[in-house]
């Protein structure tokens, strides 16, 4: 993938990467780097990280050595991917998850976007009980996947008549990135609101001098269109699966 961001940005983010990814810059032998990881004992589970045209594998280390092989006999000199398990292994492939995850650059952001009918302010402990009704009006499975708390650093809130309808969020991680959740309540959705208050966010997080790190789930293409129209650049492709033994 093309550098999307300025150079020393850019280092920050391969930075925050190689610590994730165990990452030895003096391994090029091969298009793919295998790394047994201690949290994925037992479970079967590959995760597969697409980067700068490379591929980074974490694996349940009872996995290691057969992956290692896999990759030695059939993608030595070839990234690999999801496809790559589907061909080699059928079936045994299950519960499949697809991630994008996004950088912003502050000379990437999109500005003309505007809309009055709507007030975005930060969000404090004060507005708890305003909080708390958003979640209970979210679905569950909404709520869980992009867990936002009001002990966020930074947390967003877009008002509507008075109602709290959409809330984002910067989690600060390594090497000044911020990651971003955001999350509208369904009958609000496809109106703008998301665009307006990711377009606030991004202010807030890039006037503290933050990169700003988008993930969500390859299907979603709502929120691909959102991350895109405001400048948004794909970087990293996230994907992990099962592989039944």
């Amino acid at each position: 993938m093309i550098n999307i961001i300025p150079d020393r940005q850019l280092k920050k983010i391969n930075y925050y990467w190689q610590d994730i990814l165990d990452y030895n810059t003096h391994d090029k032998t091969y298009a793919s780097q295998i790394t047994p990881d201690n949290k994925l004992s037992k479970s079967n589970k590959i995760f597969i990280y697409n980067i700068n045209q490379r591929s980074f594998l974490k694996v349940d280390p009872f996995l290691h050595d057969e992956i290692s092989k896999f990759i030695e006999d059939h993608y030595s000199y070839k990234t690999v991917d999801i496809n790559c398990f589907v061909k080699g292994y059928g079936d045994n492939v299950s519960n499949v998850d697809i991630n994008y995850i996004y950088y912003l650059s502050d000379s990437s952001l999109i500005h003309d976007i505007f809309d009055s009918r709507y007030l975005i302010r930060p969000l404090t402990f004060s507005d708890e009980k305003l909080f708390e009704n958003f979640k209970h009006n979210c679905s569950k499975e909404d709520f869980q996947a992009v867990q936002i708390g009001l002990s966020a650093p930074l947390i967003l809130g877009c008002f509507y008549n008075n109602d709290l309808v959409a809330v984002a969020s910067l989690l600060y991680l390594k090497n000044t990135i911020a990651d971003i959740k955001l999350i509208t309540l369904p009958e609000y959705r496809k109106m703008g609101i998301g665009k307006l208050l990711l377009k606030s966010l991004c202010f807030n997080g890039l006037s503290q001098n933050k990169i700003l790190q988008f993930k969500f789930s390859k299907d979603n293409i709502a929120l691909k269109k959102i991350a895109e129209l405001l400048g948004f650049k794909l970087y990293v492709v996230e994907e992990s699966f099962t592989l039944k033994k």
